[in-house]
């Protein structure tokens, strides 16, 4: 698959907020994408066509991971900043690639502490954490309890809205009876928001 010439299309469509899954190829490009196979979208007429917004989201993230370089001073620093860059190019996130474009650094930092350590606003910052946890492989009930906590003591009792955690915790009843677990053993004013995202998730998912 030629990822880098369907990452920079997908590039594109992201920085021009075009509403469409289709891009006009030219010469160049088609010749790479005809010697290839698809993968997340198709060609016709000359065009690349995604197969949805998820694939040039996915697409989009991996160009910018591409272009990172980790072993430079201060990466985690330089990744986070990109990904509120991406988050304010998504019209503050009209899209979820900051978020999947944090995750790919996740077994290499620690992204939600690195997001606490960050000078943006707690709207700012709990709004990247809600994407990234849409994507990370595994919640990390921990790390999640003290970002929770960190948020409401350091930034004047703010909560935040995680509307994606809680899409995914419906779909992770373990997961929520792990969270509820461990806040009963320490009930605490400062992770009782994260307590209540997983028992309504977990309430939600027994309805169904």
């Amino acid at each position: 698959m030629n990822d880098s010439t369907v990452q920079n299309i997908a590039h594109k469509l992201f920085l021009a907020r075009a509403d469409t899954l289709e891009y006009e190829l030219n010469e160049q490009e088609l010749s790479l994408l005809l010697k290839e196979n698809p993968y997340g979208y198709l060609l016709k007429d000359n065009k690349l066509i995604f197969s949805s917004y998820d694939d040039i989201d996915y697409y989009a993230a991996h160009h910018y991971y591409s272009e990172m370089d980790y072993e430079c001073e201060n990466a985690d620093a330089m990744i986070v900043a990109t990904a509120f860059n991406i988050w304010e190019n998504s019209l503050r996130g009209d899209s979820t690639i900051a978020g999947l474009f944090l995750s790919l650094y996740d077994d290499k930092f620690d992204v939600l502490q690195s997001l606490l350590i960050s000078e943006r606003n707690p709207y700012e910052i709990t709004s990247l954490a809600d994407q990234f946890i849409k994507y990370v492989k595994n919640i990390d009930t921990q790390k999640i309890f003290k970002f929770f906590s960190s948020i409401y003591n350091g930034k004047n009792q703010y909560i935040g809205v995680y509307s994606l955690l809680q899409e995914r915790l419906s779909n992770c009843p373990q997961k929520c009876q792990e969270i509820i677990k461990i806040f009963h053993s320490d009930i605490q004013p400062d992770t009782i928001q994260i307590y209540n995202i997983a028992l309504f998730s977990l309430t939600k998912k027994k309805s169904h």
